[in-house]
């Protein structure tokens, strides 16, 4: 055996056969001309369980697959995707907090309180601060950001179905220093049908919304707006759309408009309750942070009415219901 002083480097090249099939060979079948011996492992000092050995040998066909062709770069991350959804199996399926130096209750009061709250970050910093919790703002903002979409996907799947009549309207948030939009629908009981936030208020923009909320909902009966064209030009062309798309025999019956901007008071005051959570923020910085917050906001303004079915006959308060979502 040579000794340290008389080792040298040696340049690994890595040449992968693309008539391989990377998802079934194994890494050592898949690199030709590897230099480097491979140690074997005796059997005592093998990995515990399944899992860990499942994990080093995605590693290792990631490194293998990094340095072959450029066709084949799209492998590695998915093996990273695999692991992580593999972690979070293990850690019992909750939401994901893998990574983070504080524990899993201590990060979902602090998203819970900023979102059900008139609170802003550095409120939050220094109210935990008085209870020996240092914690700085911008991570509790990266938190939020984290768990946020997480916890709206759970709540959206036990989401109660919304009546048959729907009102239409749109509201402005600042973001960046500008005015954005945020399109939002509630039914007769004033439920949140739907909600979406978008740059700019056009005629692209709503019929984009009110196609995700027939996507998601149906096709509700009758739609109330105020005097908007581009909302009333919207539904005429989904109405359109769904006769050319329907392949039934059956009249498809069209949603029936009704503008009235007295009528449309019942969402006009539902908007209040998320610009009243938003003013504290003093505004977003990019888009992308301010929709995933919105969408948090509108998930608990949705606990306060209800609309959860675990909810349906419980006066189930919000902590209650994010420690179901979360769980």
């Amino acid at each position: 055996m040579q000794s340290p002083s008389q080792c040298r480097l040696v340049e690994v090249v890595v040449v992968v056969d693309p008539a391989l099939d990377l998802r079934s060979e194994h890494p050592r079948q898949i690199c030709q001309g590897f230099v480097s011996p491979v140690v074997e492992r005796p059997p005592s000092d093998r990995l515990p369980n399944g899992l860990q050995r499942l994990r080093a040998r995605r590693r290792q066909e990631g490194r293998a697959i990094a340095t072959a062709a450029p066709g084949c770069l799209s492998r590695p991350k998915a093996i990273a995707e695999e692991v992580k959804r593999l972690d979070r199996i293990v850690s019992g399926g909750g939401v994901d907090v893998q990574g983070r130096h504080f524990d899993r209750s201590v990060i979902l009061l602090y998203v819970r309180w900023y979102l059900a709250y008139n609170l802003s970050l550095r409120n939050l910093e220094e109210m935990m601060a008085e209870r020996g919790i240092s914690v700085d703002h911008a991570t509790i903002h990266r938190w939020i950001v984290r768990c946020s979409p997480e916890l709206l996907k759970r709540f959206n799947a036990r989401k109660r179905a919304v009546t048959a009549r729907w009102h239409v309207d749109e509201t402005y948030i600042r973001v960046g220093g500008q005015w954005r939009y945020l399109y939002r629908a509630i039914d007769s009981h004033g439920g949140t049908v739907e909600f979406w936030f978008r740059e700019r208020r056009n005629l692209a923009a709503a019929k984009r919304f009110l196609s995700k909320a027939l996507k998601r909902h149906g096709q509700p009966e009758r739609v109330v707006i105020d005097g908007s064209q581009t909302n009333l030009e919207a539904i005429l062309s989904c109405n359109m759309t769904n006769r050319l798309q329907d392949r039934s025999r059956r009249k498809l019956k069209p949603i029936r408009i009704r503008q009235s901007a007295y009528l449309n008071n019942r969402i006009e005051q539902d908007h209040w309750a998320i610009k009243r959570r938003v003013r504290p923020m003093m505004g977003s910085k990019s888009m992308s942070s301010a929709r995933t917050i919105l969408g948090e906001i509108e998930m608990v303004h949705m606990m306060r009415k209800g609309q959860a079915k675990y909810a349906c006959g419980q006066q189930l308060s919000i902590v209650e219901q994010l420690e179901r979502l979360a769980a």
